[in-house]
């Protein structure tokens, strides 16, 4: 038999077993001892597994074809809150090839349990027996310390730092609410405030004295001290780009001092705590105690009695009187994207206050306290009584070319009906349980569209080395760490979805082969990332590009205390991006980051705008290369009255070119802090440790490091590494001078006069700064 002909069998064995079975899962109203059809659906997710599983067994028993792995896709529909009793654990090849689909309308795989608190006002505390939800003490887990790993050169991509229990506030249209564990100071607003954080006014050792404390306070907190043995603090004890969470120790309220122990194992903080009076560091709150338990949103959990107590976010009134609109937005360079400028025709002379959100003659998009979209379809009330519009939904930035229209429906037109029509269904409580909702390891052909997946303590989705896993139309939210974490595997996909409210990264695209040089190929595409870093604020980006060749394409990435895209790794894109809101709560640090490795080469930033980057603590960078970062390509970029575009430090071969810099902050801030010539070739100094495989084996003999195999790679003697210009002989060509480097053809205008680079300065490095334009408008 030739292979052509055994081509032609398989094909009609694939044809004959090849049928797509459907099985359907009601977790409301399904039974278990159904049969999984739509009339008749299952109610759990462990059901539909197994029963898939079962068959593709029967059906391996009856073909090679099936033996083999290949099997006949399947759709699972779900609909529902989904409350998992374990991770949705996927392996092949029984699980391979299935569609998990959600019904578009209300579908959650949740890994924790819905609680039902009784409250009547929204300014009441609440108290919740978790023991009736069987949360057991132990089941509720305890706070422990995290934070900064002390390495800006590479992230742990399989370092896992669950969460203990969770309080999570899930809103009628999907948003979270925003709950936080009980603090002092309070948060001031859901945008950051330098008021958020407590100053450190005086040090001993460990002794600290906070501004704003006094005697009274602290004597409660001494008490809850010695009850509960676990309150916390988070600070940015020395650097405001590098935080961790201590526990508090003791307070001394004669002296209204607090003594903090050691952020945790690991030793994370790089120098001793700082007092507050300097540029950087020395910014603390203090968390989990019910002293403190004083504003809406915030939560305790005692987790010696399970025991929850709980102030319910700030709800909205209801308005009386009603006119809707339904809401369209376009614009020309995006005409899929949400924005926030709204126009209601015919209320030029009303103030609408939204979310935060004011302005007059019937304008949004001013005065702006936090960053929230309003979509094309969305439906807005105008409360005639007040002039206010009511809901959820709107953006506040400062986007422009955009054109919105509200169009009345029903009889809204003055005079404005009087009726007001049903309240919302309200927001849902839910306490989180399992290490993740799902889990696939080395799995083929599996995707999950239209559908929420929430509430795990450590990283929501866990997909290891698997090939073709998909994310469609999902909204990954409110989990204890990352909200997916992709490691190994090829071609797996965020598309079209949204990750919010992690307590760490938001997206992890950790894959390809570093001393190959061979893509993984993950993406996210045409999704949104935003509110993450709830418990790490630094070095927990909204995406970590790790490997080789991965891409965040055409998304939104916003919302973050540091940085949207920390990257590590070769030949990685970025391209037609909207970066904003970002480095809300760091300084000497930048939207994107990369740094302290000359073999990281070939990575691209194409075609993306960024806006409203700044910090409480003051001006910080958009694109910052650190430390001899090299071989980046910053092209077609826009910058929008940001702090400075682009921070090179050191780096080589890096082209900056064809860019918009609008604005007098915005040049370019390039140095030589490599100190010249072989000045930087130090024994445990990097980059030069990965570039020298002696070196770095002396250097970590005693270390652990989180970098992926090989940490030097053979760029000096594979073919595949000539790719890069100028990186084979790196060692031998002045490695520690900025040579190589191209800034030209780039706009710079409202304001600034120069690209802030020296054309002379450059060359003598081996660089080139020409063709740049001022121009009086952009």
């Amino acid at each position: 038999m030739n292979g052509r002909t055994t081509l032609v069998l398989l094909a009609v064995t694939i044809g004959a077993l090849g049928q797509t079975t459907t099985w359907n899962i009601d977790c409301q109203h399904g039974l278990d001892h159904n049969v999984g059809t739509l009339s008749a659906p299952f109610k759990s997710v462990r059901r539909a597994v197994e029963a898939i599983r079962a068959q593709r067994l029967q059906s391996a028993e009856q073909s090679l074809y099936a033996q083999a792995g290949y099997f006949a896709a399947m759709d699972v529909h779900i609909t529902g809150l989904c409350e998992l009793d374990n991770p949705l654990r996927l392996t092949p090849p029984l699980d391979n090839n299935v569609s998990w689909i959600g019904d578009g309308n209300f579908t959650i795989l949740s890994g924790g349990t819905q609680i039902f608190p009784q409250h009547s006002n929204v300014s009441d505390t609440i108290v919740v027996d978790l023991a009736a939800y069987n949360f057991s003490t132990s089941l509720l887990g305890t706070l422990t310390g995290r934070g900064y790993s002390g390495d800006s050169a590479a992230i742990c991509t399989t370092a896992f730092e669950a969460s203990a229990a969770e309080l999570f506030y899930r809103t009628a249209s999907g948003e979270s609410g925003n709950m936080h564990l009980s603090r002092f100071p309070n948060r001031a607003t859901e945008s950051p405030q330098r008021s958020d954080w407590s100053k450190i006014l005086f040090l001993k050792g460990t002794s600290l004295v906070l501004d704003g404390t006094l005697s009274p306070q602290l004597a409660l907190w001494k008490d809850e001290i010695t009850r509960s043995g676990s309150v916390w603090a988070h600070g940015l004890w020395t650097w405001n780009w590098a935080d961790s969470h201590r526990p508090i120790l003791d307070t001394v309220p004669e002296n209204a001092s607090v003594r903090v122990g050691d952020d945790d194992q690991h030793n994370r903080d790089v120098v001793p705590i700082r007092t507050g009076s300097g540029a950087q560091g020395g910014n603390v709150y203090v968390y989990n105690l019910l002293s403190e338990l004083d504003a809406p949103g915030e939560y305790y959990i005692d987790r010696s009695k399970a025991v929850l107590h709980l102030r319910p976010p700030v709800a909205a009134a209801e308005p009386t009187n009603v006119c809707i609109w339904n809401v369209s937005v376009t614009r020309s360079d995006r005409p899929n994207a949400v924005w926030e400028s709204l126009f209601v025709p015919g209320t030029s002379s009303s103030k609408f206050a939204f979310q935060g959100c004011s302005a007059t003659a019937g304008a949004m998009g001013q005065n702006c306290a936090g960053p929230n979209k309003i979509a094309a379809g969305a439906r807005l009330l105008l409360d005639t009584s007040t002039g206010k519009v009511v809901g959820e939904g709107v953006c506040c930035n400062d986007v422009t070319n955009s054109v919105a229209s509200a169009t009345p429906t029903n009889p809204c037109t003055p005079p404005f009906p009087h009726a007001a029509p049903p309240p919302p269904p309200p927001g849902s409580y839910h306490v989180s349980r399992l290490s993740s909702v799902i889990v696939a390891r080395g799995v083929q052909g599996v995707s999950f569209r239209n559908m929420e997946i929430r509430y795990a303590r450590g990283a929501g989705v866990v997909v290891d080395g698997s090939v073709n896993v998909t994310f469609v139309n999902t909204h990954i939210a409110d989990h204890g760490m990352m909200g997916i974490n992709v490691t190994g595997g090829s071609v797996c996909a965020v598309i079209d979805s949204e990750v919010s409210g992690t307590g760490d990264a938001g997206v992890v695209l950790d894959g390809g082969n570093r001393t190959t040089l061979e893509p993984s190929g993950h993406t996210v595409y045409n999704s949104s990332i935003h509110h993450n870093q709830r418990w790490i604020l630094n070095y927990a980006p909204n995406v970590l590009l790790a490997g080789v060749g991965n891409s965040v394409k055409k998304s939104e990435l916003w919302a973050a205390p540091q940085m949207a895209i920390f990257a590590q790794g070769n030949d990685h894109t970025v391209e037609d991006c909207d970066f904003h809101h970002l480095t809300q709560q760091c300084s000497d640090c930048g939207a994107f980051y990369m740094g302290r490795d000359w073999t990281y080469r070939g990575n691209l930033l194409l075609n993306n705008r960024w806006h409203s980057i700044a910090s409480i603590w003051g001006q910080t960078n958009v694109v910052y290369l650190d430390d001899q970062l090299s071989s980046v390509n910053i092209t077609g970029n826009v910058f929008d009255q940001t702090g400075p575009a682009l921070l090179l430090g050191g780096g080589r071969d890096n082209v900056f070119a064809n860019n918009v810099l609008n604005g007098s902050s915005t040049r370019v801030h390039m140095d030589a802090r490599g100190g010249g010539g072989t000045h930087c070739m130090r024994a445990c100094d990097m980059p030069y440790i990965f570039a020298d495989a002696a070196a770095y084996a002396s250097c970590m003999a005693n270390k652990t490091s989180c970098r992926s195999a090989p940490a030097v790679v053979p760029f000096a003697t594979s073919p595949v590494w000539a790719r890069y210009p100028h990186l084979k002989n790196l060692l031998q060509d002045s490695p520690c001078t900025p040579k190589y480097n191209m800034l030209s053809g780039n706009t710079l205008c409202g304001g600034l006069s120069d690209i802030g680079v020296s054309s002379t300065q450059a060359a003598a490095w081996g660089s080139v700064v020409s063709n740049n334009q001022v121009v009086d408008t952009c």
